[in-house]
């Protein structure tokens, strides 16, 4: 099993292997073999290639850290919820539309 836990919970294995095959499939002129053991080995480069690409995409970007994401079911997870809803409630943006609105109303 070549994709670590925290992966799976963005990229299923039966997608990566479903994009490993199109790929192949796309490419399939340009393998050069009948040994089914090198087909297999081509297939195996082209998946490890994508879980590659899902690791850098989702493990080294900075932009989106996994190891951050908490699950909505945990009560950290609730409580941030519950804090940006206030927030969102009272926010100066929120306050100038309300007026607006009541002003356009009237």
């Amino acid at each position: 099993d070549e994709i670590e836990p925290r992966l799976k919970r963005k990229e299923a294995a039966s997608d990566l292997v479903q994009k490993t095959l199109i790929e192949a499939h796309l490419d399939f002129d340009r393998f050069q073999s009948t040994d089914p053991s090198e087909l297999f080995d081509w297939l195996r480069r082209i998946l490890l290639n994508n879980i590659h690409d899902v690791r850098r995409r989702y493990i080294r970007s900075e932009k989106r850290r996994i190891d951050k994401e908490l699950p909505l079911t945990s009560d950290h997870a609730q409580s941030l919820i519950r804090e940006l809803s206030i927030q969102r409630q009272h926010s100066p943006e929120s306050d100038a539309i309300r007026r607006e609105d009541s002003e356009w109303l009237n």
